[in-house]
């Protein structure tokens, strides 16, 4: 009997070790070359790679503005292998070269083109928006798993992936439409079980 309660905490003490180091990462957003098998849930949610999620941001982040004229401005985000692209882009040719190159991409399940069409692009700061980002991750901690989630802001929007149950889709909308900085929030999360059909939905905070 004391061997298997020693097993057991082992086992539990290893889980939420794995989970402190990860979440360390994504909030001080470090890179390196160890896999980390992540499943956000004990149960109910897919396995996935963080860092492939990270390697897969900056290839298609880099493909995409290789391919943009200077005045568009785009920020990319992946979850599961699913991909956002949101920003502002001048022309409608120019948005829908951006899915095309989405679409020749073998290593992306699915993707969003959020992207507007403005040929005079607002001034955007890359660090306001990675600080808002971080605010909302940091929010979410002890209300909810930030790792359930993506979160990309851009030009003060927050932009939501993952999977969630309804209780966790509910809180992580509330965390993000609540913080300081945040005047909309476009929620892309998928309910669990999943349905890949369930539209993107824009909240106004």
């Amino acid at each position: 009997m004391f061997q298997s309660q020693f097993t057991h905490l082992t086992k539990l003490l290893k889980s939420k070790i794995i989970r402190l180091f990860v979440l360390l990462a994504l909030l001080n957003n470090l890179s390196g070359c160890t896999y980390l098998i992540v499943k956000t849930a004990a149960t109910d949610l897919p396995t996935g790679t963080i860092v492939d999620d990270m390697w897969l941001e900056q290839k298609t982040d880099y493909t995409l503005t290789q391919a943009l004229p200077s005045n568009a401005e785009i920020a990319v985000g992946s979850y599961d292998r699913t991909v956002m692209v949101v920003g502002v882009v001048p022309t409608v040719s120019i948005q829908r070269k951006e899915s095309e190159l989405l679409e020749e991409n073998n290593l992306i399940k699915g993707y969003y083109n959020l992207t507007v069409v403005n040929p005079y692009p607002p001034s955007v700061s890359v660090v306001e928006d990675y600080a808002l980002t971080k605010l909302v991750e940091t929010n979410m901690i002890g209300e909810i798993d930030p790792l359930k989630f993506k979160i990309l802001a851009f030009n003060h929007v927050v932009y939501l992936m993952g999977y969630a149950n309804a209780q966790d889709h509910r809180m992580a909308l509330k965390v993000a439409s609540h913080t300081a900085g945040v005047v909309s929030v476009v929620d892309a999360i998928k309910p669990y079980p999943i349905y890949p059909t369930a539209p993107v939905q824009y909240i106004p905070t």
